[in-house]
């Protein structure tokens, strides 16, 4: 019969054990980190998603502003909503059909 001393029998087994015990650490680690180098690849979109929303939030500052005296309220009466002032004449110029 072929039977291993003891000493080589408990290094065999303290090997697997410890294999096996490296095997379930690395199974729990892989997912984290599948998320995060998941969520590292989103941050570049994330940022320029973030300046955009910046840009209009400037613009709609300034639009804000603008609507808060009467020059703008005034400029986008007219522009939206077609005012004339009493005494003004509006013309029409008709667009040619195909622009």
């Amino acid at each position: 019969m072929n039977v291993l001393p003891e000493g080589r029998r408990l290094r065999i087994i303290s090997v697997v054990l410890y294999a096996a015990l490296i095997g379930i650490l690395l199974a729990f680690y892989i997912s984290p980190l599948k998320q995060i180098v998941e969520d590292r690849s989103q941050i570049a979109s994330l940022k320029q998603s973030i300046q955009k929303t910046e840009q209009k939030n400037v613009q709609r500052r300034l639009t804000v502003h603008d609507l808060n005296t009467r020059a703008g309220i005034e400029r986008a009466a007219r522009a939206r909503y077609g005012m004339i002032m009493p005494g003004e004449k509006v013309y029409v110029i008709p667009k040619k059909k195909g622009r």
